[in-house]
């Protein structure tokens, strides 16, 4: 077989709290994103992009991206390790099995894999958001130039 429907009574507490900070992890990670991408919107609509709350909203999400993105990956593996403990080990319940030969203590019985996956695209996201975050800081420094340019040929045209 290759799925089940199950009812659970309750999982252990371990195992929801690393669920939960899971999620919590990978919602203020897009959160996260969210505002920076509001706060770049509005400066480019007002015509001035190259801001120090810009520079300052991209480098904060990259540190976010960068650790949330893989924190949150490590403690969503680790809480459903956990649950599957909880829901099918030995000690986990009592079971009602209709299939012969297939008991909690038989190598047919489901558990957890091997894998303990991480994917790295966090990483890139980051380091992509710090080189934003540089080209933003280049660009304040150009208008910062543009402006006393501007204030020194004032009085000459």
């Amino acid at each position: 077989f290759d799925h089940a429907t199950l009812d659970l009574g309750a999982l252990g507490a371990d195992a929801r709290i690393w669920l939960a900070l899971g999620h919590l992890l990978a919602g203020a990670t897009f959160v996260a994103v969210g505002v920076t991408l509001a706060i770049l919107c509005r400066r480019v609509g007002q015509g001035d992009p190259f801001t120090e709350l810009a520079t300052r909203a991209l480098r904060a999400t990259g540190v976010t991206v960068l650790v949330g993105g893989l924190l949150w990956q490590v403690c969503l593996q680790l809480g459903q390790r956990l649950a599957i403990a909880d829901v099918f080990g030995v000690k986990a319940g009592q079971w009602m099995n209709n299939v012969k030969g297939i008991t909690p203590d038989s190598v047919y019985w489901p558990g957890a894999s091997g894998d303990f996956g991480i994917d790295l695209w966090p990483i890139g996201v980051g380091l992509a958001l710090f080189a934003l975050a540089t080209v933003f800081r280049y660009g304040q420094k150009l208008e910062r130039e543009r402006a006393e340019l501007r204030e020194e040929v004032k009085g000459l045209v």
